[in-house]
């Protein structure tokens, strides 16, 4: 709600009450894709303990190649990061062992390959 100041002609906001339900509300799939959260939920089973796990496709994507790669299944792949991650969250850790993971790999790449595409 919007009201003038008449004294100092000064426009003042007084915010209305906030409803927790409207900014907790579920987002319905119908929502434009700048609405709905980039944010993609798996089910993980770590260090026996099933939990779910918040994270952009193309982490998940790099993350199911890294563990084809070390011939690891996906649950094992993230038991490891989550035993020796240093950040606060399993989330953060895989984003920052992913990072690790794939910098490592083009500072030992050729550097020829890299510009070649393959």
């Amino acid at each position: 709600m919007a009201y003038v100041d008449t004294k100092n002609s000064a426009l003042l906001i007084k915010p209305g009450p906030v409803r927790a339900r409207s900014i907790l509300r579920r987002r319905s799939r119908n929502e434009p894709d700048s609405v709905r959260s980039s944010l993609v939920m798996h089910n993980i089973v770590v260090d026996g303990r099933r939990t779910t796990v918040r994270l952009e496709p193309v982490i998940w994507d790099a993350l199911q190649d890294i563990a084809r790669r070390e011939q690891l299944t996906l649950h094992d792949l993230v038991s490891d990061i989550n035993r020796n991650r240093t950040t606060s969250s399993l989330s953060s850790g895989i984003r920052a062992y992913v990072v690790i993971y794939l910098s490592a790999g083009l500072r030992d790449a050729p550097s020829g390959r890299l510009w070649q595409g393959n």
